[in-house]
């Protein structure tokens, strides 16, 4: 039993030195990004938020103002990425006028559609197996920028985040579909999880 321990804990300290199993989470890393849903990554999402909460309220005694701000900061890349991806699911729905598309027209926007969906869930799947990887070092790191003003990348971000979020509200115009439609695409891929 205890060359089981010791075997398992020396492959746990030389696992970083491993290609393989670099590419092996790639691969996984990149099947779950296109099987799984948006809501599962908007749980992902949610999860990390909350433990940004605790750890700025809690670890680093930080007020309310300074938590949000921590938060916000710390999940603005997930967020951004959710807004996008999301965006691109109403837009890039395969029922949507694919029909009266050609083979090769079609095949395009396939790709790209897979493309857009399913990058963002790779982010975002990625950055929270590296925070629950390194959580010790994780948590008892604060985000540079705190207390800072919101650089051009942040700000960017931001309003992407809310581009995405507008191009959702106002697809229905846009599109000429019912919002019922819409809403049942988001639906879909925030709800049901595989």
């Amino acid at each position: 039993m205890t060359t089981l321990i010791a075997s398992t804990r020396a492959f746990a300290h030389r696992h970083d030195e491993l290609p393989a199993l670099h590419a092996a989470y790639l691969v996984v890393a990149v099947l779950s990004a296109a099987l799984f849903s948006f809501g599962l990554f908007a749980a992902l999402i949610a999860l990390h938020m909350a433990l940004d909460i605790v750890k700025y309220r809690e670890l680093h005694r930080c007020t309310w103002r300074r938590t949000l701000q921590g938060v916000l900061r710390e999940s603005l890349r997930d967020i951004m990425l959710l807004s996008v991806g999301l965006a691109c699911t109403v837009y890039l729905d395969r029922t949507m006028g694919l029909i009266a598309v050609s083979g090769l027209v079609r095949l395009v926007l396939v790709v790209a559609s897979a493309v857009v969906i399913v990058a963002p869930k790779y982010f975002i799947l990625n950055e929270s197996v590296m925070l629950l990887s390194h959580m010790r070092h994780y948590l008892s790191w604060k985000h540079p920028r705190m207390d800072k003003g919101w650089n051009a990348l942040e700000r960017t971000q931001i309003g992407l985040a809310f581009a995405a979020a507008t191009l959702i509200v106002a697809a229905s115009s846009f599109m000429s579909i019912p919002h019922a439609y819409v809403v049942d695409i988001l639906l879909q891929e925030l709800v049901d999880w595989i």
